[in-house]
């Protein structure tokens, strides 16, 4: 799947920055809206209702998509190898986590072919029981300017992290759109 990711849009207009730092000061960990109300965080998202009557407000929400070829859009960007987790769910639309009865039996796709398909309807969704680790788990970060993309690097190195378990720097994976497309491929 060269060229795919899991994405998370942010949905309620807060800045990337003010949501790293977020993530940060809970345990760098990005949580479902079950998780958010035992630490006493206000939950948020999309759907916050609609998630709980469908059992989806215990999973980390994710989109897959084909990563753009030149401008990004500002989101967090995760590694697509997160698809083998054995609580990974992927549906072909949104339905807003649901996993009560034998809807998971009867609408999960499980195939590389299931999840490039997935991935041309731009309401898929995979979901994650409980959280996702953010330093372990992220391919890089699209910021909306690069004063943001500023920020969020300090928001790192402020907690003394410059570079990710998996060796990258990561001034190397926070971009702007701008120097998405610019980028060494």
């Amino acid at each position: 799947m060269k060229g795919y990711s899991l994405v998370h849009d942010l949905t309620n207009g807060e800045s990337m920055t003010g949501f790293i730092d977020s993530i940060m000061e809970n345990n760098g960990a990005m949580v479902s809206t079950v998780e958010k109300m035992r630490m006493g965080v206000a939950p948020g998202g999309m759907s916050p209702v609609a998630d709980m009557q469908t059992g989806g407000a215990s999973y980390f929400f994710t989109r897959i998509k084909k990563q753009p070829a030149s401008d990004a859009s500002p989101a967090l960007y995760f590694k697509k190898q997160m698809l083998r987790r054995m609580d990974a769910i992927s549906y072909d639309h949104d339905a807003y986590g649901k996993v009560i009865d034998d809807y998971v039996q009867r609408n999960r796709g499980a195939s590389i072919d299931d999840w490039k398909r997935f991935s041309q309807r731009h309401g898929n969704e995979t979901i994650f029981k409980y959280s996702v680790t953010l330093l372990d788990n992220i391919e890089f970060i699209v910021s909306r300017s690069e004063n943001e993309r500023r920020e969020i690097i300090q928001s790192f190195t402020r907690r003394g992290i410059k570079k990710l378990p998996d060796g990258r720097k990561v001034e190397d994976i926070v971009h702007t759109p701008q120097s998405w497309s610019k980028r060494k491929q």
